[in-house]
């Protein structure tokens, strides 16, 4: 081998040794680094274990205890679940067979009350008849008050005698059982504040 061959191989060697030991700093490093992060971690998760000091103003955290579920408790909480179910629908049921009874029952009614002869009535609160087939010509303004109010009736014969009866709406029929628990809170106000005498305030007079 000739002296500048030798020369080249030295530099060569020399370069690898070098190389080797930068990769073997490099690797120390790296291993250091990672020792310190895991320690770090290690003594963040020991802080979050640590129970708190107990003393003035420190509060006692409860930890609770998951209870496992016997396979008897669990039939036991599945039925009171279907049983509760089988409540509400036989209740929706019931509430739907009550309506669809009077239902029946208003449809016979009505029939039966269309073919009897009578007609159509406004009586005044007090009683009193606006006789509407004797005033056919007159307009509104001159046979009802203003601000008065009437009931709608039909007037029905018995024997000699005119016998007024009011036309009502049963609105049972037609409301869902959502709307009844509704309506019945509603008619519950309206008595309480009629016990109480509370009553609406009077339109204001027009000037």
């Amino acid at each position: 081998m000739t002296k500048k061959e030798q020369e080249a191989e030295a530099a060569r060697l020399k370069a690898e040794e070098e190389e080797r030991k930068r990769k073997e700093a490099e690797a120390q490093r790296i291993k250091e680094e990672e020792e310190r992060k895991r320690k770090e971690e290690e003594e963040k998760k020991a802080k979050e274990k640590k129970p708190p000091a107990k003393g003035k103003g420190a509060k006692e955290e409860k930890v609770e205890e998951h209870v496992e579920e016997t396979e008897e408790q669990k039939i036991e909480r599945e039925k009171k679940e279907i049983n509760d179910q089988l409540k509400v629908l036989n209740d929706e049921i019931e509430a739907f067979t009550k309506k669809m009874n009077l239902c029946g029952e208003q449809s016979v009614k009505i029939e039966a009350d269309s073919k009897l002869p009578k007609l159509i009535e406004l009586l005044e609160k007090e009683g009193d008849r606006k006789f509407l087939r004797n005033n056919l010509q007159k307009n509104g303004t001159e046979l009802l008050r203003e601000r008065k109010a009437y009931v709608l009736c039909h007037i029905k014969k018995q024997g000699e005698e005119d016998v007024p009866e009011n036309i009502v709406i049963d609105g049972f029929c037609m409301r869902t059982p959502e709307e009844d628990v509704k309506w019945e809170e509603e008619q519950q106000e309206k008595e309480a504040a009629a016990q109480k005498g509370v009553k609406k305030a009077p339109p204001p007079k027009k000037k």
